[in-house]
């Protein structure tokens, strides 16, 4: 019962017990009763979530396929389309990074990072609202994601970690100075 409540095993009445597939759900229960109970910050999870996403772009840009690459092209263009739509572009910020982990061919990186960006989307909804109308912002936000899809789909390893790193600094510094992301 208790790895059933964890969401390791799933339980159906009259049938034999069985492991469910690997996913992020028992993480993030994890992840929200740490943040919930404040014994980790937004911050330490972002910062986190930046050393995860510098070595995932490193390994898609090393290991992806052709396959992997236009899939994320085509999801950067979802992205520039609906930028305006606060919820539509976080479904496809995070189908982006998901797509990124998943060119790394570690599926553990898919894991962490929906985990971790479970816990960063309210903060991040907050700050695409009150920019809402910052064009600037707009434009560096997408033009952030589009050199990490440039420097992945060229497997340009250390170009695409650098794109990564000036993305968390924005997303660090909004969210160290109460505004974006």
């Amino acid at each position: 019962r208790s790895l059933a409540a964890l969401g390791i095993l799933e339980t159906k009445s009259g049938k034999v017990p069985r492991i469910k597939a690997f996913d992020s759900s028992v993480l993030q229960v994890i992840f929200s009763f740490a943040t919930l109970t404040e014994q980790v910050s937004s911050s330490q999870i972002l910062a986190a979530r930046r050393w995860l996403e510098a070595g995932c772009v490193q390994m898609a840009a090393l290991n992806g396929d052709e396959e992997d690459f236009a899939a994320l092209k085509q999801e950067m263009s979802l992205i520039r389309e609906e930028f305006s739509d606060t919820e539509r572009f976080l479904e496809h910020d995070l189908n982006f990074h998901l797509l990124l982990s998943q060119a790394s061919k570690n599926p553990l990186f898919s894991i962490l990072l929906q985990a971790l960006h479970t816990q960063l989307t309210h903060s991040m909804r907050a700050g695409l609202e009150a920019q809402r109308n910052n064009h600037e912002y707009e434009r560096g936000i997408i033009a952030l994601h589009q050199r990490v899809c440039d420097c992945v789909c060229n497997r340009d390893a250390e170009g695409a970690m650098k794109a990564m790193d000036e993305h968390f600094n924005l997303s660090s510094d909004a969210l160290n100075n109460q505004s974006p992301l």
